[in-house]
């Protein structure tokens, strides 16, 4: 028999079982109980799992946990590809790292939607790093990762930093007359990271 430490324990620990997030013995082990013991009240309470069941439903198709899970893929996905070209860079192809770059673009241009569909019910506080492809000068790309404590982070889902009123790369990366970046020290200084075309990386965590 489970020994839940609240009742809403037992019906959270059920809810999170039917959602996939922990296993038959994570559950038992979160409800002091052993994976039979735990097995045969789930089979002798079918209305308890039927509405952890519904719960599991509501948040799987509530807004929140998208925005919540497309976070921590797109944390994930960040610190998976700088720790690749941390230790790999100079093995990488440059396909690889544009593939990388779109893949974190398209995390971070998913997320913002799901985060402005909900502006009118409630403000997500939960901010995302900003990825920026520069491809100013014919045969080159840069790739710029700005974390959320950067000073040269933005909002970018609120209209004046959108374009045509606001453009980051004129603002905080503007080319020579050679096509080369100019202020590179202060963007650096800003935490700021910058991936060139051939894969050179460039600035801190």
């Amino acid at each position: 028999m489970p020994n839940p430490s609240t009742p809403d324990t037992l019906l959270e620990t059920l809810t999170s079982l039917s959602l996939g997030e922990i296993t038959l013995s994570q559950a038992a082990g979160e409800l002091d109980s052993t994976v039979d013991d735990l097995a045969e009240f789930i089979e002798a309470n079918p209305a308890l799992v039927e509405q952890a069941d519904a719960r599991a439903q509501l948040q799987r198709t509530d807004p929140r946990r998208t925005i919540e899970r497309s976070h921590r893929g797109l944390s994930a996905a960040v610190e998976h590809l700088s720790a690749r070209i941390e230790s790999e860079g100079g093995d990488m192809a440059v396909s690889e790292l544009v593939q990388g770059a779109k893949t974190l673009e398209s995390l971070v241009g998913f997320a913002k939607a799901q985060e402005m569909a909900l502006k009118g019910e409630r403000k997500v506080e939960e901010k995302l790093p900003l990825l920026i492809q520069d491809r100013r000068v014919q045969g080159k790309i840069r790739i710029f990762l700005i974390p959320t404590d950067s000073p040269m982070w933005i909002d970018a889902s609120v209209p004046e930093h959108q374009a045509p009123a606001f453009n980051w790369l004129e603002t905080f990366a503007p080319l020579n007359a050679d096509g080369e970046i100019l202020r590179v020290t202060e963007l650096l200084d800003g935490h700021v990271r910058v991936m060139t075309e051939t894969g050179l990386l460039l600035g801190g965590a």
